[in-house]
This record gives structure tokens, sequence and C-alpha cells, in this order.
């Protein structure tokens, strides 16, 4: 009998322990840096390019900045702009460059902005929302597709992110070029203003 209670004192002890353990991770909280995290000074090369694969299609032609749309510091960002930031991965390692961002009034004036149409669910569906529009330049890898995105687009809304292949498709395998840039109906009329330090 003692040796029951003693087994059982014993796991009752141990679930306290693994519970106390996961409770400690679960109330830090998530800080976002200033800065990309850099995985090493001496290369700033993914290890998943071959510099061997072709060069991408050329940009097209970017419109003006629109003047209407503030600006963002990545060192002074406000939390909501931070949040915006943090949920299109900008902080992650070898994350391409913010080419340029900017908060909306609402989410169906994207397509002036970026190579996106309307009949995407996360802009049909949230049209008078106000949305952040992140825009990358260089490449973001999608493991899972097999492809890398080359200057993609990220749009916020409500806190929820969406990633959009505005720009050319890479096949990771062979380092072939799928698509060019998104052939939008409508070409974006104007730019966001880029990221300030």
């Amino acid at each position: 009998m003692n040796r029951v209670i003693a087994v059982l004192v014993l796991l009752v002890a141990c679930a306290l322990a693994i519970a106390g353990c996961s409770t400690l991770g679960a109330s830090a909280p998530s800080q976002i840096p200033s800065t990309p995290t850099s995985t090493s000074a001496a290369s700033s090369t993914p290890p998943w390019f071959d510099p061997t694969w072709p060069s991408p299609p050329p940009r097209p032609p970017v419109p003006p900045v629109d003047p209407a749309i503030a600006p963002v510091s990545r060192s002074g960002a406000s939390a909501a702009a931070k949040q915006a930031l943090e949920a299109c991965g900008v902080f992650e390692p070898f994350a391409p460059e913010v080419d340029g961002m900017g908060l909306i009034a609402s989410a169906n004036s994207a397509p002036d902005y970026a190579r996106v149409t309307l009949t995407a669910p996360q802009l049909s569906m949230n049209a008078s929302l106000p949305a952040w529009i992140v825009q990358f330049r260089g490449e973001r890898p999608d493991p899972k597709a097999g492809q890398s995105w080359i200057d993609p687009t990220c749009i916020v809304i409500d806190g929820e992110p969406a990633f959009y292949a505005t720009g050319p498709r890479r096949d990771l395998a062979t380092g072939k070029i799928l698509r060019g840039y998104y052939p939008a109906a409508k070409p974006p009329v104007k730019s966001l203003p880029p990221l300030q330090p």
C-alpha cells in the first residue's frame, strides 16, 4: 500500500513540474527586435540560394510614392506597425528587404499599390477595413510549395497576414523562373513610402 502511495505522489510531483515548465514559457511576453536577426556576419546569402540561378525579369516601372501615406520608421514604429512587420516575417533571418510599407484606409484600394486583385478572399471579405501593406524586394522561399517568391507583398488586415506572389516565382529545385510579375488587369498607380531606419 505504501508503495502505491509513493508512486502516486511521484506521478503528481512530475505532473506539477511539467505544468510549471509549460506555464513559464507561455507567460513570457513576445518581444519584437528592432533590427533583423543576423545569422552570420560572414554571409548574407541565404543557404537555399544558388548564385548560378538565372536572374529574374526586370521590375516594371515603379509609380510615384503616395504622399498621403505616412512613412513607417523601423526603430520608431507604432505598436500596430510593429505587429504588421512581425506578422510579415520582416525580422526573420534572410527575410527580403522591405521595399515599401504603409497603412491604407481600406483594403479595397490595395490594387492601387500592389499587383493584387480584389478577388483574393482576404481582400474581398475585408474590403472596408484598413490594411497594412508590406512590399518586399528580394526572394522569399516557400519550401512547402517548392518555390521562391520574388518581390512578394504581404497584406495584414485585422492582425492577419497573407502573402501574395506579386512578383516572379522561382522553382527551388531547378532555379528556373516559372512566371514573371503578376499580370494585374490594372497595374499599381501609387507606391508606398520606403521603410525608414
